[in-house]
Parts: structure tokens; C-alpha cells; sequence
């Protein structure tokens, strides 16, 4: 990957969002490539290269800005998926048609239940705008089309989901999606919303998201097949904090499991299913695609909501947060526990007199940004706490784990992509990618270096397993989101759980940055650690809260 990526021009469209920034920020610190060009709009008063500039001071890229020489490599466009030809004007267009080697799109409304026509002017006719720039492109070597592994949730409850495009269907017919689009589109707003709440119902798709996200798969099929586009679409699943380098802990937004332990965190989370599957993916794993491949881990390790349900409550008993609306923690999850819709609704109900009333006083003292945050927090855990999305599916990630067999030895050891136990064995699905590779005794070696360094740097510390320590380093970053602060471990406690005198000097040099204005002692400590840290060593012991 490396290699093929020396010298090459890239432009990322979405760079400010979380998956993009994260992308950005790999390929700056382990590539050595020659350009990145980024696809940004006006926000506000704010002009495109002053929201470059303010990305870069961001706690993500604290290991890249110290370095001139990777700035540099950056270079802004104005431009809007929702504008024709993108917005580029004349001069930006021909520069990126001629330079261009890779875009990677990671633009999109990432709205669960926007109006259809929104979502469809984003994720499907924006994605139609990058094509038509990729098609025109000189020189292209690939498009990167930054998907979801939801867009089939279609499919019946417990399906194993595979790495296809699975077509929309009226019975044995197969539909058009560029024809469907554009009919939704031409509608007036009501109608077009009445229209896909019916298709939502048919098809069985939860949300407008899922729905306007594989139709943009389907276009992206058929611009592949007609255009003959060297295209790659990766699936992530749930993507949430990132567990190694650059910042472990760090995580980009407030959707999905980032919402639900911030929920949690302050009071307001409540129980789902016990017996579901819940799937996620470190946010650092999203970044290196496939043909079809799903950046997913229900089918390497997968998490029973229970275990990452009582593993935060575990952190939230330990580590009592400086601010709740609720004056206790809920109990655990079981075997013992059912779900209830109607449970759910008056809790929600309940929870959202609560919140309006927090907010109100947040907003009378002035505190205007926590007041946003809590009712944003509290729109997110009404759309997540909704038995609509719980339908226990199972990514299949053969492709992913293909491409982990056939990562050059430089590049396995930079890019984990497949989470696994850590066993210290070698075997598994490493073989199983083996056979499925041409030449195979040659990336059979490489996966096996691969699986040896993952068992090496996401090897057990005092018993604890990977997903635990995942977790609770996650929970830490969600603590510096809420409250501006993160736990800090205690070296007496991280040395008795840690493995004597060693552990807790371990416990010592490994701090998590807790803002934008990192501390270079800290960053520095954890680079020499690498990977060991970044999986969260840190995060099973005991704490107390530095600004």
C-alpha cells in the first residue's frame, strides 16, 4: 500500500468529517505521498483554508503538524457535493482532472431519519458528482467510495450480510435507482417523504440513511460496470473511538456508540436487547478499502451489547463522571433481561423532561454549548434506542481479511485491519485469507507476521481482554468530549493490576492527551510506546480527572 501510494496526488472529499479526518491523517503520517487535496466548503464566515487550518490544530494530526514538510502536502479546494460539478471553478477542476491519481469520497449526511430528498441530494447525487469527476479524470488509479456496512439492514434479522451489492426489487423486478431518485426528487417535500416512509416499510430499511446509502451503492455498481471505473467501496460498521495511533480514545463525532456512551455516561442511556450483536469498528480500521469490503467485526470478534454494556458500566462505577441528570448507574445486563418497546418510550419521554429542564438552566448561566450538546445527546439516544435498528446482522469480512494477507510486511505492521482476539496464534482466519489469495505462500507469511505483531502489541495485560481495554479507553475519550477531562491512571493501582513494579512504571508514561493543546511530554511518551499503549493499556486501572 505503501509503495503504491509513493508520490501519488489524492483528493478527500469529507476531510472535516470523522472518517475523512482520520483518513487525512494516515495518509500524511504513513505514506509518503506527494499530494492531498481537499474537497471543503464555506462554513459561515469561515473560508475554506482557515477550516483546513483549524483541522490541522485538531488533536488528531498532533504527531503531523510539528512537520512543515507533511503540511505542505495539503492543498484545499472550495467546492460542495450538493453544487453542480461539485462548485470547483474552472482552474481547481483542471487541476484536480489532471493531477489526481486516488479520491477517496467520505462526503455525506450522515442523518439517520433526514427528509429523503436531503439525504438523496447528499449521499446519492453527490456521489453521481464524484463519479462524473472521476470519470473524467486523466490519469485515475482508483475511487474510494466510503459506504456503510448498514446499507443492507434490509435484510432479514440474524442474516449473515455479505460483500455484494444486493439489488431493490418490486417482487421478481429488479428497480431502478437513478429512475427512483430522480422521481423522489422531483416530488413536492410531503409527497416525496409519504413515498419513501412507504419504500422504508416495503423494503424493511430503518431509516432514510440506509435506504439513500444503498441506492449510492447501486449507482456506484453501475457507473463501475458502464464507465469502466477502477472503484473500491468499503462498508464500515458502527465507527467509534479510535484504539491506537495517533490517539487512543479520540473519536470525531457524537453518532453512534460515541453518542450511546456519552448517554450513558451522563444518565440518560437506557437497555436494549440482550441477545444482540453489536458491531463496531475502531475508527483508524475504516480507512483501507476494498473492491466490496466491510470494515466490520461481527464476524472476526464479535461484542454481545451486554459485554460492552456492563464493560462501560464497569468504567462508569469505577470512574464516577463529574456530571449526571440521573443520581444512579443502572444495573447490568443478563440473560434475565427483555427489552420493552413501550418501557423504552416512557423512558424517553421521562429523560426528555429531564433534559429540557438541564438545559434550560445550562442556557440561563450562560452555558449555551452544553445546553446544545445535552439535547443533541439526547436526539441521538432517541434514534439509537429504538428497536427499528436492532436486527443482529453479521458482516462477513472475507475481503478484508484477503486484504490483510496480502499487506506488505512494512504496511501490516502500521494498518491493523482485522480485530481478533489476541491469542499469540497464528492461524484462523489468516489461513483462510491465505487460500483465498493467488500465490498464497507468500501472503500466508505476511499474515502470519501480521497476526504475530497484533498478538504482540494487543497482547492481554493482567488478564483483560482486548475489547475491555477498547472500551474503557474509548469511555476516556468520551469523558474528555463531555467534561474536558480524562481519567489518569494511579501508578499503585496500575501496578497491582498491571503486573508489579513494571506495570506501574508503564501506568506513568502512558497519559491520554485530553485536548487539542497536547502535551508534547505525553505525545511523546506515547509514540515510544506505540502500539502497546495506544491499545489502551492504561485504561483498566485506576483513575482520577487532569485537565
Amino acid at each position: 500500500m505503501k509503495a503504491e501510494l509513493e508520490g501519488a496526488t489524492i483528493l478527500i472529499t469529507g476531510a472535516t468529517g470523522y472518517i475523512g479526518s482520520v483518513v487525512l491523517e494516515q495518509l500524511l503520517r504513513t505514506t509518503n505521498c506527494a499530494a492531498v487535496y481537499l474537497l471543503l466548503r464555506p462554513k459561515g464566515k469561515a473560508p475554506v483554508q482557515a477550516r483546513a487550518e483549524a483541522l490541522l490544530k485538531g488533536a488528531l494530526f498532533h504527531k503531523v503538524r510539528s512537520s512543515e514538510k507533511l503540511v505542505q502536502k495539503v492543498h484545499v479546494v472550495a467546492g460542495d457535493i450538493s453544487l453542480p460539478g461539485l462548485g470547483l471553478s474552472d482552474a481547481d477542476r483542471a487541476t484536480l482532472l489532471h493531477s489526481v491519481d486516488y479520491i477517496i469520497h467520505c462526503a455525506a449526511d450522515i442523518r439517520l431519519e433526514a427528509d429523503m430528498q436531503e439525504t438523496l441530494s447528499a449521499n446519492f447525487e453527490g456521489t453521481r458528482k464524484v463519479l462524473e469527476l472521476a470519470a473524467a479524470a486523466g490519469h485515475l488509479k482508483a475511487l474510494v467510495h466510503v459506504s456503510s456496512a448498514f446499507v443492507n439492514m434490509n435484510q432479514p434479522r440474524s442474516s449473515i450480510v455479505d460483500e455484494q451489492v444486493y439489488p431493490l426489487k418490486y417482487g421478481h423486478q429488479a428497480v431502478d435507482v437513478e429512475e427512483l431518485a430522480q422521481e423522489l426528487l422531483a416530488l413536492p417535500k410531503p409527497d416525496a417523504n409519504s413515498r419513501a416512509a412507504t419504500l422504508l416499510q416495503r423494503w424493511h430499511f430503518p431509516n432514510t440513511y440506509t435506504l439513500g446509502k444503498h441506492m449510492s451503492e447501486q449507482l456506484v455498481a453501475r457507473y463501475q460496470a458502464k464507465q469502466q471505473l477502477p472503484v473500491a467501496i468499503v462498508r464500515p460498521s458502527l465507527v467509534s473511538a479510535i484504539a491506537g495511533e495517533p490517539y487512543p480514545g479520540y473519536a470525531g463525532n457524537w453518532a453512534g456508540p460515541i453518542g450511546g456512551a456519552a448517554a450513558m455516561a451522563i444518565g440518560m442511556f437506557d437497555c436494549l436487547d440482550e441477545g444482540a450483536q453489536s458491531d463496531s469498528v475502531g475508527g483508524e480500521h475504516a480507512a483501507l478499502p476494498l473492491l466490496i469490503v466491510h470494515a466490520a467485526t461481527s464476524s472476526s470478534y464479535p461484542l454481545v451489547l451486554s459485554e460492552g454494556w456492563n464493560t462501560n458500566l464497569d468504567f462508569l462505577q469505577a470512574h464516577p463522571p463529574p456530571f449526571r441528570i440521573s443520581f444512579k448507574h443502572p444495573g447490568r445486563m443478563d440473560a434475565t433481561f427483555e427489552p420493552s418497546d413501550a418501557a423504552v418510550l416512557a423512558h424517553r419521554r421521562s429523560m426528555g423532561r429531564r433534559v429540557r429542564t438541564v438545559a434550560a438552566l445550562l442556557r440561563l448561566v450562560g452555558r449555551t454549548r452544553e445546553a446544545k450538546k445535552l439535547q443533541v445527546g439526547y436526539e441521538t439516544f432517541c434514534v439509537v434506542n429504538n428497536s427499528k435498528t436492532d436486527k443482529d446482522l453479521t458482516f462477513s469480512t472475507r475481503a478484508l481479511v484477503a486484504l490483510e494477507a496480502a499487506l506488505a510486511p512494512g504496511d501490516a505492521s502500521d494498518y491493523l485491519l482485522v480485530w481478533r482476539p489476541a491469542t499469540g496464534r497464528t492461524g484462523g482466519s489468516s489461513s483462510e485469507a491465505k487460500q483465498q489469495l493467488q500465490g498464497g505462500e507468500a501472503a500466508g507469511a505476511a499474515a502470519a507476521a501480521a497476526a504475530v505483531r497484533c498478538a504482540a502489541h494487543l497482547a492481554p495485560v493482567g488478564g483483560d481482554l482486548v475489547w475491555r481495554r477498547y472500551l474503557h479507553t474509548q469511555m476516556a475519550g468520551v469523558y474528555r468530549m463531555l467534561f474536558g477531562a480524562v481519567p489518569e491512571q494511579a501508578s499503585t493501582a496500575a501496578a497491582a493490576a498491571g503486573g508489579g513494579e513494571a506495570g506501574g512504571k508503564e501506568a506513568n508514561s502512558c497519559k491520554q492527551c485530553c485536548s487539542s493543546k497536547c502535551c508534547k511530554k505525553c505525545c511523546s511518551r506515547q509514540g515510544k510506546q506505540g502500539k502497546a499503549s495506544a491499545a489502551g493499556r492504561s485504561v483498566q486501572h485506576d483513575f482520577k480527572f487532569i485537565k
